[in-house]
């Protein structure tokens, strides 16, 4: 992989631009070619004839030149030739057209062996020294510390072959002792930086081959004895321009980008400069880079926190000092460490924390997320959730299905009722399906299949809540097949009912029934066949059909239904009457736990399951009247002096 490809691929995983506002600033040292001093040329020795390298170059004071030893014995028609020398990977030189800073700028440009030696030289040499010299491209490297040429080249190996997995990456970075390979830094001194700027102009050898700016924040840490990378950033958008262009290198912490790592600011950041080397051994990429400077750009504030508790949630809220991009949020016990907490992202200025411990004191830490990823400080809040009076919920249990699932538990003592939550796995729980109860038990319609979900069950004693009682299940896979082209062709007293499936199948299960629900449904009826004709039906009505197929024992593939009008019967007979009372309005439907009905005149209601079970019994009411419900499909009879009127019902 060229060495290009390795910071594009760097640059996607940590590049998180910059913000415009201007905040704090300090001058990266070294950023520009007029701090530097001058320093002696290398020169190679083959048997008696001097090489010469280049007369002179500089070098950042008290720095150790990136350099590659060598010392290698060639056989040349006979005679050995020794070579014995440090070479160097790259030459830096004086730039002074055009510099910003309007002195000089400092100009790295690839500085391989076909530089240094003659190419007959080279030709001969190159079968006997160390391939990782000759047939590796090397990058020219410029870097706020020493840099350990044999063991930052395999380092860069590594990081390659983990270019396929950002986690791989991130536990690279985040394992290594880095002062192993790079020694020193610039001193961040409680400077906690959020980008790196300055101009570059730059030239490549081989059109794509881009040059770059990679940031590696450090900190030590002692108890390991050892120096750990934090945090970093990278840019390779630096092409070739023939001008000086500004560039921005964001900075952010791992934690930032993977909450499973510490929240740590750096004590130190080493700024890599890159220029890509050109595959042609006789030609290299040049870049020059000057007036680098660290800034730290403030985000807005949090303002104004406040918590209302429950028992076993809160609903925290706050503001801001200034426009953001959204929140971050970390809750956990009273005198957690920053960073080992839950946290959250979110848009909204309110959250609602569940599953709390009661008569207990939690910490909420929050901070602003500005633009491009720029965070603002964390500001924290105290509360104590409510006492605990109502029962615990216990022996939670769930038989899941493909797009649904039986949930059973149990209470410690009688309740009034009780509430249920379920959501996937990872969703807010108050975005989540909420559901009233009266009884134990219930079940949850319209899930995602092969999902994990999150379930939470609480009881209700009045205006007290339970703690909630949580678990996790995972629906079926949708392995079976799925009905097609449902198609219905009626009679006067019958109906053909046709269809197709998009793969094999067992047997079909066929349901049907009155639409208006003033009958319970037919028993289903099971087929091979794929299409069934349903008979002794009423002339003139509404009915429904569903079709699912069957693939095993507890796999059921979707139910596909369809509604149709059987046609008018001509001939004289007599007809059942269903007389329609004066407007009877119910409302919501689909209810959550209640529904409430609304009549003009006096009304004796009934609520009925789809077998005739009475869930509701006969209930007067002249004006208005809401009762309870559970999850399910009903049918509500309203009986007035003027008829009878029939609805269907669904509970969630």
């Amino acid at each position: 992989m060229k060495k290009s490809m390795f910071l594009f691929l760097l640059s996607a995983l940590l590049a998180q631009g910059f913000a415009v506002a201007q905040g704090n600033m300090m001058t990266v040292p070294y950023g520009s070619f007029e701090q530097w001093t001058s320093h002696p040329g290398y020169s190679v020795t083959a048997i008696i004839l001097p090489i010469s390298v280049y007369s002179s170059f500089s070098t950042p004071t008290g720095w150790d030149y990136l350099t590659y030893p060598v010392n290698e014995s060639v056989s040349v028609m006979g005679a050995n030739i020794n070579i014995n020398t440090n070479l160097p990977l790259i030459k830096a030189s004086q730039e002074t057209a055009s510099v910003p800073s309007g002195s000089s700028a400092v100009k790295l440009q690839t500085f391989m062996l076909s530089d240094i030696v003659s190419s007959t030289v080279y030709s001969m040499a190159a079968s006997n020294i160390d391939t990782m010299l000759t047939n590796m491209v090397f990058p020219s490297i410029l870097s706020t510390g020493t840099l350990d040429i044999d063991h930052f080249i395999p380092l860069m190996t590594s990081m390659m072959d983990n270019m396929d997995s950002a986690e791989a990456l991130l536990s690279t970075l985040a394992g290594l002792d880095i002062s192993y390979y790079i020694t020193g830094g610039i001193p961040m001194n409680d400077f906690v930086p959020s980008r790196l700027t300055g101009w570059y102009k730059y030239h490549s050898a081989i059109s794509g081959d881009n040059g770059g700016v990679v940031l590696l924040g450090t900190r030590y840490n002692s108890t390991l004895g050892r120096r750990e990378v934090v945090g970093g950033g990278a840019n390779i958008d630096l092409t070739d321009t023939g001008s000086y262009t500004p560039f921005t290198v964001g900075y952010m912490s791992l934690h930032d980008l993977d909450a499973s790592y510490p929240l740590q600011t750096p004590d130190s950041l080493v700024v890599l400069l890159v220029s890509s080397a050109s595959l042609d051994r006789q030609q290299g990429s040049w870049l020059c880079v000057d007036s680098l400077e660290l800034w730290h750009d403030p985000c807005a504030g949090i303002a104004g926190i406040s918590a209302v508790p429950d028992i076993h949630e809160a609903v925290v809220a706050w503001g801001a000092t200034g426009s953001v991009n959204g929140y971050e949020l970390e809750y956990g016990p009273a005198g957690f460490t920053l960073g080992t907490g839950t946290l959250f992202a979110t848009l909204d200025n309110s959250y609602t924390l569940v599953g709390l411990d009661a008569n207990t004191q939690y910490d909420v830490y929050l901070r602003t997320i500005c633009n491009n990823g720029i965070r603002g400080d964390w500001e924290s809040y105290t509360f104590a959730t409510q006492q605990d009076t109502c029962a615990t919920i216990t022996a939670i249990s769930v038989d899941p299905d493909i797009h649904e699932a039986y949930v059973a538990w149990s209470s410690t003592s009688a309740v009034d009722g009780f509430e249920v939550i379920y959501c996937p796995s990872g969703v807010n729980p108050g975005d989540g399906e909420w559901l009233s109860l009266a009884t134990e038990g219930c079940t949850l319609t319209g899930l995602e299949a092969n999902t994990l979900y999150d379930l939470y069950v609480r009881s209700v004693c009045g205006y007290i809540y339970g703690a909630w009682a949580g678990m996790q299940f995972h629906t079926l896979a949708d392995t079976c097949a799925h009905i097609i082209d449902l198609t219905v062709v009626p009679g006067i007293h019958d109906a053909t009912v046709s269809w197709s499936a998009t793969g094999p199948v067992e047997t079909y299960e066929l349901e049907y029934g009155v639409d208006d629900y003033t009958q319970p449904y037919f028993d289903p009826v099971r087929l091979t066949d794929n299409s069934y004709t349903i008979s002794g039906l009423d002339a003139e009505y509404p009915y429904w059909v569903t079709v699912r197929a069957i693939c095993g024992d507890s796999l059921l593939g979707e139910l596909a239904i369809a509604h149709f009008f059987t046609l008018a019967d001509t001939t004289p007979t007599q007809s059942i009457i269903r007389t329609v009372g004066q407007a009877v309005s119910v409302y919501p439907n689909p209810a959550h736990g209640s529904v409430t009905v609304e009549v003009g005149e006096p009304s004796t209601v009934t609520i009925l399951d789809l077998v005739g079970r009475e869930v509701v019994p006969p209930t007067v009411t002249a004006d208005r009247a809401t009762f309870p419900l559970p999850s399910g499909v009903f049918l509500l009879q309203a009986v007035t002096p003027s008829g009878t009127a029939i609805h269907k019902i669904v509970s969630r």
